[in-house]
């Protein structure tokens, strides 16, 4: 089921370590909608006992990982309606964040983006698909922190990280675009040019709305 061995932090609780190490596994793909959640055997693979994997669920179910098919828990899927609904609200939510960050950034804020920028550049040299979901999360997440806003930046990221599993990088074109359009979002927010901000973001996202609505299917 897993990949990797399940290792705790050190600092969290087994549940939140759990949680974290799920998500992961569903983020990478290996563990691909619809695969039942059994407690039984995550506790037997992980190593742990039953009631922590019980409350790594909840919290995955809560964040819209997983879901109630009637008969148990699931890794979540979307239709492609439902996922063009979800990204209305994702969308708007992340121009909005892009917007705020070109007014608040700080200089750690863009030496982060910039960090990140280098970091997609090598993965799209190097073809890594895995790599290259895991920087666009973390420049997504770079953009929201730099907003300024605590509670935008915790009501976006759960659903940010649940529609990335979704997202498809394995197109070469794909991801040389999408790399020159954290490009000009970051270009955008250095220059604290609220209104390009929020058309790079705009268009970025659209290109990619596109794009996984092909991989969905």
């Amino acid at each position: 089921m897993f990949k990797g061995p399940f290792v705790r932090s050190g600092r969290d609780t087994i549940a939140a370590d759990l949680y974290n190490y799920l998500r992961q596994a569903i983020l990478q793909g290996d563990l691909e909608p619809g695969t039942r959640m059994v407690e039984q055997t995550i506790a037997r693979e992980t190593s742990t006992s039953r009631t922590p994997v019980r409350d790594a669920l909840r919290q995955l179910e809560i964040a819209g990982f997983v879901q109630n098919d009637g008969r148990g828990l699931v890794v979540a899927e979307f239709s492609s309606a439902e996922l063009r609904e979800a990204w209305v609200v994702m969308e708007t939510l992340q121009c909005l964040a892009s917007k705020l960050a070109a007014v608040h950034r700080s200089d750690m804020d863009l030496l982060e983006l910039n960090h990140l920028i280098e970091a997609g550049r090598a993965a799209t040299r190097a073809k890594d698909g895995s790599a290259l979901v895991e920087t666009n999360r973390r420049f997504h997440a770079a953009v929201h922190r730099a907003s300024g806003n605590r509670f935008l930046f915790d009501v976006i990221q759960p659903m940010v990280l649940r529609i990335e599993t979704l997202q498809d990088f394995s197109s070469a074109r794909r991801r040389v675009q999408a790399q020159k359009e954290h490009e000009a979002i970051a270009a955008a927010i250095k220059s604290q040019d609220v209104a390009e901000a929020e058309n790079a973001m705009f268009t970025h996202l659209q290109n990619q709305l596109v794009h996984t609505l092909v991989s969905v299917g």
